[in-house]
């Protein structure tokens, strides 16, 4: 059953594009963008995990308001069981 899921699947994305391409065009740049911030919040929680960062550098981040956004990104799909 899940074999020939996947190859539906796979199947499907050689199919002739008959779509609405603006549609796509739209979803696909939005689920580009959670992506990128998905990969780059995985990005630094590996680096915070990892690298030992000067309490003035934290303090700088803990005030800029894209980190903050992507902290708690991290935090609701990254760490969410903690």
């Amino acid at each position: 059953m899940l074999v020939r899921f996947i190859l539906n699947v796979l199947l499907y994305q050689y199919e002739p594009f008959k779509k609405n391409k603006f549609i796509n065009s739209i979803g696909g740049f939005f689920l580009s963008i959670f992506n990128s911030i998905l990969i780059l919040s995985l990005l630094l929680s590996i680096l915070f995990a990892s690298i030992d960062i000067k309490n003035n550098t934290l303090q700088k981040l803990k005030e800029s308001m894209i980190f903050n956004y992507i902290y708690t990104i991290k935090i609701i799909f990254i760490d969410h069981e903690k």
